[in-house]
């Protein structure tokens, strides 16, 4: 019968764009990842060599056996510290992450929008900068910068650098939180590194992969002194 045939092949018609919906979505989400590591590099490229003089400044002398004493839970010593300043302003950048074992150097800017996460790795603005007492946090995409953070072991360093100093950071632990979970501010400088869970995961996730590390070394600028 004609309408039944019109009926087939509307069918047909409607499960051929369907299909090729469905292959579009997954062409698109299988080029997701290169296209979002070509523009990392690239923007990598550019913030690198723009930072070289936002970091750069006078000589750091070394701090070696300057060592602070703080209750926490028992004596720790850490070494001395950034001096506390004012947050910088958002989408600004702040200095430079280096993990060596994984090969990895990051412009790091102020803030954790995704629009900053896009192409570099972000500090969060309501945690103390990098080498200050209490606990920094850097955040970054799981298919970009941190996908392979698991691979980090405890002992395995990580590098911070900003216009207040270096900062030589030695992992602790690991942890897989849920979104919205406080992380303890300690009484010493610690960083917490942050990214999605699971790793290189394509969709929404609800839980984060943290890896958290104390301060071992630190060389001051001349403003940390001030």
């Amino acid at each position: 019968m004609p309408s039944e045939r019109k009926f087939r092949n509307l069918v047909r018609k409607a499960l051929l764009w369907l299909g090729i919906g469905i292959i579009a979505i997954g062409v698109a989400q299988l080029l997701r990842i290169p296209l979002t590591y070509a523009r990392v590099a690239y923007s990598q490229r550019v913030l690198n060599h723009q930072q070289k003089t936002l970091i750069v400044t006078t000589p750091s002398p070394k701090v070696k056996s300057n060592l602070h004493v703080v209750e926490y839970k028992r004596n720790a010593l850490y070494p001395r510290a950034a001096k506390p300043g004012n947050q910088p302003q958002t989408r600004s950048d702040i200095g430079k992450l280096t993990i060596p074992k994984l090969g990895l150097t990051a412009p790091i800017r102020q803030g954790t929008a995704l629009s900053i996460l896009a192409s570099t790795a972000g500090h969060l603005s309501t945690s103390v900068l990098p080498g200050e007492v209490g606990t920094s946090i850097i955040a970054a995409h799981d298919v970009t910068y941190f996908h392979h953070i698991d691979a980090l072991k405890p002992g395995d360093v990580i590098e911070v650098q900003t216009s207040q100093g270096t900062f030589e950071f030695k992992v602790r632990s690991h942890q897989i939180i849920h979104v919205g979970t406080d992380v303890v501010n300690t009484s010493y400088p610690s960083l917490v590194l942050e990214t999605c869970y699971p790793l290189n995961a394509l969709h929404l996730v609800n839980r984060r992969y943290i890896v958290k590390a104390v301060l071992v070394h630190s060389s001051l600028s001349r403003q940390s002194f001030s």
